[in-house]
């Protein structure tokens, strides 16, 4: 599958990136400055910025190693960034030897950003490099762009980098018995998507499923048909004191979650959801706080996000949460049932979320829709100032 998969990648891509030129971009990218290489004998690897025009000649080749999907979906985000006339937010660098590349997106008024896409530039002649050659070479590269993309955040202010890729190949037994899998043994294969965030200093906080619930046909609503057994109340995110509440409330829903715990070593509850107000699929009007009874404590909140704008626009849930001391009462399905009437009231085609793949309850409980599986990712994070 290799040989073929890859070439249907290098196709797409290019359908997908085109000419950079037809969206008027025709100048090297401004406000990308390679970082200071430090002491030479360090042998680390020199990375350059380079500017959009060389996309559709370094893209294909950059993204040959990771599945087909996941390269159409980089493609995707860069042309998004594009179109919205927000390349200023690009970092695009490329080793001096012309075989590594590194795309970020910084996200406007924010202390983040997200890593698009890292790793090598792949030639012919790579295919017959020793695994452990390859490997070597690849932490050297993978080290020397980690080290200048920390220096670069840090000069623009960007504390928190953010990076999903594809999820590692299952290892099948026969791998598993095969001799030639032992540690040390120089023809075993690398799996460099899921190496390379390791040696750029970044953790993995999660393995996420994304799912989603097809909205046409007109039994999809009859699961949660029940009533909710919860107060819900809209947040007015122009008043500070909501705000400030819900932030209070996300933070409490984080207690013993079991989506992407790790996370909290990185972000704070309010980061986080300054995050969600920063992206184009922000949804002010979708952001709910549920209580048992009116004018008691929430219990649990729901933050929704809108993407597309018309009859066919898909809702997602972003964050759905109810604190530890309310667990186990099935306030779960009310805040679902919330989710479904929003989409209902909308017209919206499909219904989409994220969960970890550790938290069972939650997917068992999405999966009963019947939600269905359509991306896997692997999620990590890292702070610059660290």
């Amino acid at each position: 599958m290799g040989g073929n998969a890859e070439g249907r990648g290098q196709s797409i891509i290019e359908r997908m990136m085109g000419n950079a030129n037809q969206f008027g971009f025709d100048e090297p990218a401004n406000g990308t400055q390679a970082a200071n290489s430090g002491d030479a004998s360090d042998r680390i690897p020199l990375f350059r910025p380079f500017s959009l025009t060389e996309l559709p000649t370094l893209l294909p080749p950059a993204l040959a190693q990771i599945p087909p999907s996941r390269a159409v979906m980089v493609a995707d985000q860069i042309r998004s960034a594009i179109s919205r006339q927000v390349t200023d937010d690009l970092i695009l660098l490329i080793s001096e030897s012309s075989d590594a590349i590194g795309i970020v997106l910084g996200t406007p008024n924010s202390d983040m950003a997200t890593v698009l896409h890292a790793g090598p530039i792949v030639v012919a002649a790579d295919q017959y490099a020793r695994p452990l050659d390859r490997e070597s070479q690849n932490s050297r590269l993978a080290d020397g762009l980690g080290r200048t993309l920390g220096q670069i955040c840090r000069q623009r202010g960007i504390r928190f980098l953010q990076w999903a890729t594809a999820w590692p190949p299952e290892e099948s037994a026969s791998d598993a018995d095969d001799p030639s899998f032992a540690e040390g043994d120089s023809t075993r294969s690398i799996d460099l998507p899921s190496a390379w965030p390791k040696w750029m200093g970044f953790s993995k906080v999660g393995d996420l499923e994304y799912l989603a619930l097809d909205l046409t046909k007109s039994s999809s609503f009859d699961s949660l048909d029940a009533p909710t057994q919860l107060h819900v109340r809209a947040v007015d995110v122009d008043d500070e004191e909501q705000m400030n509440a819900i932030r209070a409330l996300v933070e409490l829903t984080y207690q013993g979650s079991m989506d992407c715990p790790s996370l909290e070593q990185f972000r704070t509850a309010a980061q986080i959801m300054d995050g969600y107000q920063g992206v184009p699929t922000y949804a002010p009007d979708l952001w709910f706080t549920l209580s048992e009874r009116p004018g008691d404590e929430p219990i649990g909140c729901l933050l929704m996000a809108r993407h597309g704008g018309d009859s066919a626009s898909v809702l997602e849930v972003v964050y759905m949460g109810v604190v530890p001391e309310a667990r186990g009462r099935g306030f779960s399905r009310d805040i679902l049932s919330l989710a479904l009437e929003c989409c209902r009231e909308e017209s919206a085609s499909r219904m989409i979320l994220a969960v970890d793949r550790t938290n069972r309850p939650a997917r068992d409980a999405y999966l009963r829709l019947p939600m269905q599986t359509v991306l896997r990712e692997s999620v990590w994070a890292r702070n610059t100032t660290s």
